[in-house]
């Protein structure tokens, strides 16, 4: 128990781990990009200053990723109000744009970044036109990612559903076959079957051949009708009559006492 405990403690700091590594990885991506085409030009690396930018901005999307999370969940975009909840992410993505691009401007002037002024109504007016169309682009990525996500948990919920009724299932039909089996037992009482059977054989000893193929005959019949009518829920008057009739035919019609006399039908 406490082995589980400690795997459910170090779990979530893991997760928030591997969150804030791939916020770092998608800064190292544009990195990788913009040091690519200067060192491609033959250009000098400023590699500080792209550091402090991407890792930037990335940190900050890290930041506001959880609230546009929760408001991609809270508000779905759904075929029967698609245009209602899209015309509300596409306000908030305006809307997260700009927060992303006031934490930037709040963060990057304390760097002193050549690109940018040291101060942070500048450094807004800088960045504004730059990243805003990026960061619309990367709200509506999150909604997306939150979107697939919640559709692959729908649909791993929707084949444990399938399975726990189809397990419910086989168990129903598991248990009418059961019933059925004891309802079966119940028409053919083994004491019924035991007292013909061995009637038929003293029947057979005494060389009342006609008789015992008479009693093997009725009680055939007796067992057909019974497996070919045991599941249905109504059975007519006359088949009632008719396998009363047979059941009554196998065990009176010859009885055999202890004397070895046959007994009248009654």
């Amino acid at each position: 128990m406490l082995c589980w405990k400690g795997f459910f403690l170090t779990l979530r700091p893991i997760r928030w781990l591997a969150y804030l590594s791939g916020w770092t990885l998608f800064a190292l991506f544009f990195i990788s990009e913009d040091a690519g085409r200067l060192l491609y030009q033959g250009r000098a690396v400023q590699w500080h200053g792209y550091l402090v930018v991407w890792l930037t901005t990335a940190y900050a999307w890290a930041f506001l990723t959880p609230f546009v999370w929760w408001a991609a969940r809270r508000f779905p975009l759904e075929r029967r109000d698609w245009w209602r909840s899209g015309g509300l992410h596409l306000i908030l993505s305006l809307s997260f744009a700009l927060i992303e691009e006031l934490l930037f401007a709040l963060v990057t002037p304390v760097f002193g970044l050549p690109w940018f002024p040291r101060n942070f109504a500048a450094t807004f007016r800088a960045v504004l036109p730059i990243d805003f169309h990026l960061n619309v682009i990367i709200y509506w990525l999150i909604v997306g990612i939150e979107h697939s996500v919640g559709y692959y948990r729908k649909s791993l919920e929707r084949e444990r559903l399938s399975a726990r009724l189809e397990l419910r299932a086989t168990q129903l039909e598991s248990q009418l076959t059961q019933a059925k089996l004891s309802a079966l037992k119940m028409q053919l009482h083994p004491h019924f079957l035991f007292n013909t059977l061995n009637t038929i054989v003293v029947l057979v000893r005494q060389h009342r051949v006609t008789e015992a193929d008479e009693m093997l005959t009725n009680l055939s019949e007796l067992l057909r009708q019974s497996l070919a009518g045991w599941e249905m829920q109504e059975v007519p008057l006359r088949r009632e009559l008719e396998l009363t009739n047979l059941y009554q035919c196998c065990p009176i019609k010859s009885r055999i006492d202890s004397t070895g006399c046959r007994v009248r039908h009654l």
